[in-house]
């Protein structure tokens, strides 16, 4: 199926207008993360491994009133755009630029996931990208994590890489999944 969608500057939005959008992700595998560490020798191993149960994450928490107050503030910039069908907001790139360190940090990219598969990540992403190569950036980074698999192999599709972690960056939980969940951040260098 093809829909139709314009890629703009993302509008200012608030709560009611990003929610729809915000279906997070389901996952039946993960990227395991084992860390050993000797005096000679620190290693980390990243192993896809399957889930006994499909694991299903959102991000509702991750747009409270005071981020997505944030993420307006950050309009401007020209970082963040949006993908719109018939005027309505199917997905999001939310970005940061900090010239002085010749690059761009992307803090929020969602599309609807009845939209998905079509086109439009790739094309919020491009645009990204593609002002990020106007303005002569090194690099454009973001944050994922070992939980969200299909982002990872969508990242890597379109040239970004895993360049660092935090096994520390996510609160402690009950749920064994999200116990083992890891930071990726990943970047597109331009140079």
């Amino acid at each position: 199926m093809t829909i139709s969608f314009d890629i703009m500057p993302l509008r200012p939005f608030t709560q009611a207008d990003v929610w729809p959008i915000l279906t997070g992700y389901e996952t039946r595998e993960i990227y395991q993360v084992k860390k050993k560490e000797t005096d000679s020798l620190t290693r980390f191993d990243f192993l896809l491994v399957q889930l006994e149960q499909p694991f299903h994450d959102d991000f509702y928490n991750d747009f409270t009133a005071e981020e997505i107050q944030t993420w307006n503030h950050l309009l401007p910039q020209g970082y963040s755009f949006g993908a719109y069908q018939a005027g309505e907001l199917v997905g999001l790139a939310v970005g940061e630029v900090w010239p002085n360190e010749r690059r761009a940090r992307v803090w929020e990219f969602h599309v609807h996931a009845e939209c998905r598969r079509m086109g439009i990540g790739r094309a919020l992403m491009e645009r990204v990208l593609d002002r990020a190569r106007q303005d002569h950036l090194g690099l454009v980074m973001l944050e994922t994590q070992n939980t969200n698999v299909n982002a990872i192999r969508f990242y890597r599709r379109i040239g970004f890489s895993l360049e660092a972690i935090d096994i520390g960056h996510y609160y402690p939980t009950s749920n064994p999944v999200v116990r083992q969940r890891v930071q990726f951040l990943m970047k597109r260098w331009l140079e």
